[in-house]
This record gives C-alpha cells, structure tokens and sequence, in this order.
C-alpha cells in the first residue's frame, strides 16, 4: 500500500482543509514530516490510519476526539485519502460522529459517521464499492492483508510503541506473519491432520462401544456363548412353527362353524320380527276405513264448490259499487260549493279593478314628472360625498401624524433607557463563551463515557447469547456429525450386500479373493438403505454445522476483545472526567444547556444593544419627518373642509322639490316599477277566477254523469247475486249436505286431500309386503333347527386361545433367533472396521502430532515455516542493525521451545562485544529503535520478494532518531536511503534539526493561532 493523496479538514491541530499530494515526491521518495512540538506532525499519520480503519495510530483517541478545537463550526470534521496497491487504485473518505450547527434554528445537532471506499479506474472514473463501516473494514484489511494493530506494528511506527513488532511474544508475531505472508494454508493443514486423526480416534472409540453394546443388546457376555445360544435355538425354533401350523388350522374350523350358526339365528329373529309387525299392522284397520271415508266426502264437496265461488265474487262487487255510489255523492256536493266560491270570486276581481286601475294611471303620470329633478340629485350627490371623503381622509392623516409622533418621542426615550441598562451587562456576557467551552468538552467526554457504557451493557447482553448459541451449535455440530458416521457405516453395509449379490459358488471374491463364501453380506440385515446421494448430504450437514460452530466461536472471542477495548476506554475518560464520571449524564446536560442558554440569551442581548441604538438613530430621523408632514396635512385640511360646506349646501336646494321617498333614481325606478306592476296583477287576478268559475262548471256536469252510471250497474249486479244464491241452495241439498257448515267441513285443502290418500294407499302396500315376506321365510325354514350358539363360541374362543399362547411362544423365540444371527454377523463386521480403523490412525495420527508440535520439536508446521521466514528477515534486518550499531548488535531467532512448543518465533540480540545472546528487551532506547528500525525494513524485503506475499510499499517512522548520537543518525539515514532504491516509500517524523540537513524533500507542518497548515518542499 502507497498513499498517493491526503485530505483532511478539522482534524487534529488543522483547522482548515489541508491537501497533501505524494505523487509531487516522486515514486520512491525518502521524506521528512517535519515540525515544531505540538503542530500535528504525528496527526498526518493518524489521518491515514483512520481513514483505513476508522482508528489513529496509537489508538488513544478515536475520530470524535480527533475534531480541531479552533475550527469554524460549520466545518465538518473528515479525512479523504487516495493510495495504491501495486497498479489498482482507492479512494475513501471518512468522517466521525460530531457535532455541527443546525441548518435550520438555533442549536447543534449530532452528524452520524460516515464512510465511502472507492476502486479508480485508469479514465478517472470512481466504483463506489461500500459505504458501512463493517463492509469497508473488511475490505481494506482484505485487501491490505493487515488488520488495524497489525498495520501499525509493521506500516507505521507510531510515537513511542515502535518497539512492538520488536518485543511482541511468538504468538503475536505469528499472527503478523501469517498475514505477511499468507501462510495460512499450513494451519489448515495442521487443522485437517488433526481434525482427521481426531475423527479415526472417535470412530475407533465407537467401533468399541458398538460391540459392547451388541452383546449387552443380547443380555450375554461372550460372542461364543451367542454362538451356542443360537445353536439351540434351532430345533426350537422348527418344533414351534410346526405346532402354530396345526393350531391355527382348528381355530379357523371353529371360527367358520360359529359365523355359520349365527347367520341361521338371525333367519329366524327375522322371521319372529316380521310377524310381529303384521299384527300390529293390522290393529289400524278401523283408522284406515275412516280415511277412506273423509277423502270420498272431500271429492263430493270439491264438485259444488263453483257455485259458492259465483256467489262470493257478487257479493264482493255488490260492495264495491256501493262504496263507489256512495263517494260520488259525496264528490258531487263538494263540487256544488266550490262552484258557488268560484262564481263570488269572479264578481269581486271585477269590482276590484274599476276601482282601483285610475288611481294607479294617476300616480304613474306624477312619478315620470319628478325624473329629470331626481337625476341632478344624484350627480350632486356623488360629488357631495367625494368632498365629505376628501375631508374626512385630511382630518384622519392628521390625527395619524399626530399619534406617531407622540409614539415615535416615547419610544425614543424608552431605548435610551434599556441603551444605558445593557451596558452594565457587557463584562458578565464577555465571560459566558469561555465557560461554556470548558463545559461542553467536559460533556462531550462524559457522553462518550456514556456510549461505552451503553457499549459495554450491550455487549455483555450479547456475549451470553454468543455462548449459549456457541453451545447450541456445538451439540448440533456432534448430532449431525454423528449422524454421518452412522449413514457412511449403512451405505458401507449396502455397498457390501450388493458386491456380495454378485459373487458365485467357485469365483474369487474381488475384494479378498477367496473362490469360497460363506457368510456374504445380506441386504436385509440392513434396514437402513442409503444411497450415495443421501451420504453426501449426510456429510454436508455435518460440515455446515461445523462450519457455524466455528462463526459462534469467532463471534464470542470478537465479543470478549471489544468488551476488554470497551473496559480500558472506560477507565482512561474515568481519569480524565474524574468526579464528573459519576454524575448523571442528564446532569452534565442540564447545565449546558442552561449554561448555552444563558449564551444564547447574552449573545441575543448583545444583538439588541445594537439594534437599540439603530432603531435609536432610524426614530431620531422619523420625528424630524413627522414634524414637517404634520404642518403640509394642517393646510390640506382647512381646503377639504371648504370644499365640503359648499357641496353640501347644494345637495340641500335640489332635495327641496322631490318628496322624500323618491330622492334617489333607485327609488323612483323602483316606484315606476310597483305601480306597472300592480296594474298588470289586477288584469291576472281578473282572468284567473273568470277561468277557475268555467273549470268548476264542467266538473259538477261531469259527476252528474258519473252518479248515474254507478247506480244502473249496482242494479243489474243485485240481480245477478240473487240468481246465484238460489242455484248454490239447490246444489247443496243434491250433494246431501244439509247446510254450507256441513259441506265446509268435509272440503279439505289440497295438501291434507293428498297426505290422506298417500296414507290410504301406503296401509293397503305395506299390508301386503308382509305377507310376502312371511310366507318366504317360513318356507326357507321349514325343516331347519335353532343352533346352539353358547357351544360354538366356547369352542371358537378355546382355540383362539390355544393359539394366541403358541403365537406368543413362537414370537419369542423368533426374536431372539434374528437378535442372535444379526448380533454375530454384526460383530464379525465391527472387528474388520476396528482393524481397518487402526492402520488408518497409524498414518494419520503420526503426521497430526508432527504437524501440530505434539511430539519431537514441539513446534508447529506453520510455525516452522514462519521461523524459516523470519530467519530470512533477520538477516537482512541483522545487515542494517550492524550497520547502525557499528557491528555490536544483530538479531537471532531464539531456538527454545516450550513445554507446549508455544514458542519458536521469539527474538534475541546477539551483542558481538560480550559474546552472548540475550532478550531483545534488554536493548535500551536509542538501541530499540535501531533493532525495531531494521527489522521493520528488513520484513518490508522479505515480503515483497515471496510471490503472492502483501506489498509493503511504504513505510512511516514517528519519531526516534532523537535517541540517536550524531554518528548513529548519519549511519541510520544511510540505511533509510539504500532502502529508498527498492521502491519504497519512506516518511520519518522527526524535530531533529540534522535531518532537515540530510533529506531535502520535506512536508513543513506550520503551527499557528487559526490552527496549523502543511507545506510542501520537493
């Protein structure tokens, strides 16, 4: 990874926006950062170091606390870096949570985080590849191959921990280098020969237990006395069989005579049951005649009934044209009053408009004479107004002036007062913003303290389930696996029974090549058949759930590492915060935000005193106005006035000669109007009752007319009706019914008619029926005998008996035949397992425990591959260390190991002066930094000359050449720049003022009030 372009703004000590271009250096430039204490040059690699991965390079502070205190509010906190990774090119940008003014009102407002990572292609263009912090860490540390405290142990040397690579222990620098240089395909290894030696051991654990539980199964100790048992079992078993043939023989005899008998007694149960219900059929013969009376009557009835229907239909007409008679009677004398109203009406609009047509003539005439008088009016009148307007506009504009005037002096003393009060105010406002910024870091700590808190609380709620899921997962990991076992061990045994299918009496077996066999492999002793594809699917159960065993299992150490991160970051802002870290945070708010309040209010004083003496100054100049406009409105006033006395005074002599009600061409229009109108109503009413006395005429003839017609036919329907009656009178007595009551009840209806001949005609059916299945049966059972059931069903239930019992006996001894003949061909294939199983282990279980340390140097294949490796840095590292330490110290690689072979990659300097060796630690600061130096630049060669291996293309060094003497400086700069010709891009950060001398290519961090700035020197 090589940067290629820095942009931050409001970071660290840089206010501003600052850009840095390393293309300007060159492809393989060795540069200074250089500096005063305190201007931010360490700030430039945090910069780089959390826009990677979201953290700075020691760690210490996160990108919250990275904001620069001096920079404008509105100015968001991010850095934007571009860098390279061999021919590919990236851009991401990334800014922390912070705290920025509202766009809209007054107050701040919390930004969330942001980041975006970007693949450049060669035209310019940008692929936006994630924008969640997970999805971006993951895949820069993919991408990179480092993860965040890996970046910093070998890319970046912070100020003050480059000694880590240095003094890490073997399992850390283990987990460095099989990152650098992807070795982590010797650790699966290690995990696969282990893993299968593991899995030989279970099943060979198994294959034993099985055995063990196949002759407890059969409650027997030895597989020869199975054997014998077994033995003995036959002749048993063959006496047995037989003697259930010849029992089941004589139950199914008995059963078949005892269904036979009782097929017979339900023969005669019938025959009895019929019998019974003829003569209970019989009792009903009287009821039967009775019906068969009432429906012969019913038929007589239904023949005359036309007659009664004739004379019911006139006597209903009969009724109706009387109550018609009746109403036109009534309609008739109505009509002779309305005809008398009508008539009276008529003569009174006669009357009506003789007398009263002259007098609306008259008045006409009178109003057309006053329109020419009423016109001038109404001109004068318009002209009237617009002069009482006019006047009453000047009288209301001055009376206007004069209130603004008297608003405008008073308001002018009132600002004068609150002027002279806010003045003694200025010293307690001027104080406010210094102690709201002190508060407001407090809380910005405090709430940050809260959020790890918060933090913490989550993660040990999830921690828990983690553990719980991780234990789930583990027992769901050992039944899937155990199921597989069992579904290869079937398939195994299916593969056997069908190689055995195919073999012949006298043809070599083609798995051991005996020409005999005998005992092959039988399909039926294996009830579980699987196929290939089911054995598949068995063993990749088993593999995804050990695959999520191992997610939890990653999932729950994540958890533990975050919580102990969440603990520590508790304890430091707990040191800064003090007591304020165990006030409530709501606390700490309230009195900010009543300390920004009080802010807001004296900056809002503040703004008022200014705007106290404007309005002040804008009042002065409105009254100077006013006074000047009030004299103008004076003289308008008097014109107005005059002008309105005399419009007046005319409007009085033309209103003189009209009456009143009639002024206006409104009122007289309207008068004009009435009296047409009047005219026009009299004429109407005069038509309307002339036409309403000739309409009621021609209705009083016409009811006339219709009260005759109703009486000729109300005549001839009475003598219609009395016709009737006598010939309904006459039908009655020849159909032998003595009155219209007798001959009611016998008429049924329609329904009761038919249910009464359905039962007539079903009496007579099912009488009949009987008599045929009477005769049938006694026939069918004339020489037959009642069967005696009780024998029968004792003998059936004896047999049954007898058999059961031999059943019983037989199922026994059956059982435990097949129980025993499986249990030995099933021993017979545990042991061939078991043998195979242990040539198995002796290949695989030597190769696991020489892959994972267990036996001979104690040292792991991965780690001996690293220790080859790190051998190669160290030489490389040992030339430079030489070289700086004027041939004193080089680096070995220790060859002790552990009880546990946890070592193998731990460091010594072997100092040429005593002769000895001993622990890298011992080395003193200036010494440190000369050996953490050169074996950083001695990983970067090794690194980048393995194929495949990450690029360590740059390299940046935060201070430590102060530790060093003149000489040594001279001879570690020599080394930085012999290194430079590989292609490497080398940053120091150093005050030291010999090194300004030495690299003439320099980025100048500038300190200043407004914050600091960067310079290039190329």
């Amino acid at each position: 990874m090589k940067p290629r372009q820095l942009t931050l703004q409001a970071f660290g000590p840089f206010a501003g926006k600052e850009e840095l271009d390393f293309t300007r250096l060159g492809e393989s430039p060795l540069f200074l950062i250089n500096g005063p204490t305190g201007a931010g040059k360490s700030a430039l690699l945090d910069a780089i170091c959390f826009a990677l991965y979201g953290q700075t390079t020691g760690n210490e502070r996160s990108g919250r606390q990275m904001r620069c205190d001096r920079a404008d509010a509105g100015d968001l906190t991010w850095v934007d870096l571009t860098f390279s990774l061999g021919s590919r090119w990236y851009r991401i940008y990334r800014a922390p949570e912070q705290e920025r003014p509202k766009q809209k009102g007054e107050g701040w407002t919390t930004q969330a985080a942001r980041v975006e990572f970007y693949r450049l292609s060669s035209e310019g263009g940008e692929e936006l590849l994630a924008t969640k912090n997970g999805e971006v860490a993951a895949q820069v540390q993919e991408l990179l191959g480092l993860s965040a405290s890996q970046f910093r142990q070998v890319m970046v040397l912070p100020q003050g921990q480059f000694r880590e690579l240095l003094v890490a222990s073997s399992s850390e620098r283990e987990t460095i280098f099989s990152q650098l240089f992807q070795t982590q395909i010797y650790r699966q290894l290690e995990d696969k020969l282990k893993a299968g030696a593991s899995s030989i051991q279970r099943e060979m654990q198994d294959h034993q237990q099985r055995i063990r539980g196949l002759l407890d199964s059969c409650q027997l100790q030895t597989e020869k006395a199975v054997a014998e048992e077994l033995k003995d079992l036959k002749e048993r078993h063959q006496e047995a069989w037989a003697q259930q043939d010849k029992a089941a023989k004589a139950h199914l005899q008995a059963y078949r005579e005892l269904e036979l008998a009782q097929q017979l007694q339900q023969e005669f149960e019938r025959l009895q049951k019929l019998q019974s219900d003829y003569l209970q059929h019989e009792q009903g013969q009287a009821e039967h005649q009775a019906r068969e009376k009432s429906l012969a009557r019913h038929t007589q009835a239904l023949k005359i009934q036309p007659l009664q229907l004739e004379v019911a239909k006139l006597s209903q007409q009969q009724i109706q044209q009387q109550q018609a008679l009746q109403d036109c009677h009534t309609q008739l004398q109505e009509a002779e009053k309305k005809k008398q109203q009508s008539q009276i009406a008529r003569e009174k609009a006669d009357a009506r408009l003789q007398q009263e047509m002259p007098q609306l003539q008259q008045q006409q005439h009178d109003l057309q004479g006053y329109r020419e008088r009423v016109e001038k009016l109404a001109a004068q009148r318009t002209e009237a107004e617009a002069a009482v307007k006019a006047d009453e506009a000047a009288a209301e504009k001055l009376e206007q002036l004069e209130k603004q005037r008297a608003t405008a002096e008073q308001r002018l003393d009132q600002l004068e007062q609150k002027l002279a009060e806010g003045a003694q105010q200025e010293g307690y406002w001027a104080e406010l913003p210094l102690r709201l910024e002190r508060l407001e870091s407090r809380l910005e700590k405090r709430r940050q303290l809260e959020t790890l808190r918060l933090g913490g609380q989550q993660l040990e709620a999830q921690l828990q389930p983690a553990r719980e899921q991780q234990q789930v997962a583990d027992n769901y990991y050992q039944q899937q696996k155990h199921q597989a076992e069992i579904s290869e061990y079937h398939w195994h045994q299916s593969q056997a029974a069908e190689l055995a299918r195919r073999l012949f009496p006298g043809e070599p077996c083609p798995v051991c090549g005996s020409p005999e066999h005998p005992a092959p492999a039988r399909g039926e002793d294996n009830p579980a058949q699987i196929t290939r594809e089911q054995l598949k699917a068995a063993r990749q159960s088993a593999e995804e759930a050990r695959e999520m065993l191992s997610g939890w299992q990653n999932e729950v150490q994540r958890l533990e590492l975050l919580s102990k991160e969440n603990q520590g970051q508790q304890q430091d802002l707990q040191a800064v915060l003090q007591e304020v870290a165990e006030q409530p945070l709501t606390a700490v708010q309230a009195e900010v935000k009543q300390l920004q309040h009080e802010v807001n209010l004296a900056r809002k004083a503040q703004q008022a005193q200014q705007q106290i003496s404007q309005e002040m100054q804008q009042y002065q100049l409105q009254l100077r106005d006013l006074r000047l406009q009030l004299q103008e409105a004076q003289q308008q006033h008097q014109q107005t006035h005059a002008e309105r006395i005399r419009q007046l005074s005319y409007q009085e002599q033309l209103e003189s000669g009209v009456p009143e009600q009639w002024r206006s061409l409104e009122a007289l229009n309207q008068a004009e109007k009435n009296c047409q109108q009047q005219q026009q109503e009299l004429r109407q009413q005069q038509e309307a009752a002339l036409g309403e006395d000739q309409r009621q005429g021609e209705g009083l003839a016409s009811l006339r007319e219709q009260l005759k017609n109703w009486q000729q036919q109300l005549d001839t329907t009475n003598r219609e009706h009395k016709s009737a009656e006598k010939a309904w009178q006459e039908g009655l007595q020849q159909a032998g019914f003595a009155s219209e009551a007798t001959w009611q009840e016998a008429l049924l209806s329609e329904q009761e008619a038919a249910a009464l001949d359905h039962q007539v005609k079903a009496w007579t059916e099912q009488q009949l029926l009987l008599k045929d299945r009477i005769a049938s049966l006694q026939q069918s059972l004339a020489e037959r005998q009642h069967p005696d059931l009780a024998a029968l069903q004792q003998a059936e239930q004896t047999s049954k008996e007898a058999l059961e019992a031999i059943q019983a006996s037989f199922r026994e001894l059956d059982q435990r035949r097949q129980l025993l003949q499986s249990t030995l061909e099933r021993l017979d294939q545990a042991h061939e397992d078991n043998r195979q199983l242990e040539e198995r282990y002796r290949i695989h279980g030597t190769l696991a425990e020489v892959a994972t340390g267990a036996r001979g140097s104690k040292i792991s294949l991965q780690r001996f591959v690293l220790g080859v490796l790190l051998d190669d840095v160290l030489i490389l590292a040992s030339r430079r260390l030489d070289l700086m330490s004027r041939g004193r110290y080089s680096l070995v690689r220790s060859l002790e190991t552990g009880g546990r072979g946890a070592s193998g990659l731990d460091l010594e300097v072997h100092d040429s002066y005593s002769g000895k060796r001993r622990d890298v630690a011992t080395l003193s600061g200036g010494e440190s930094f000369m050996a953490a130096l050169a074996l950083a630049l001695g990983l970067s060669e090794v690194v980048q000359a393995y194929a495949g291996g990450i690029r360590l293309e740059a390299l940046f060094i935060d201070e430590g050449f102060g530790s060093l003497d003149s000489e040594t400086l001279d001879l570690a700069v020599a080394t930085l720049m012999d290194l430079q010709t590989g292609g490497r891009m080398l940053g120091i950060i150093s005050h030291v003022s010999e090194l300004k001398e030495q690299l003439k290519q320099r980025v100048e961090v500038i300190p200043g009030i407004r914050g600091s700035h960067l310079a290039l020197q190329e």
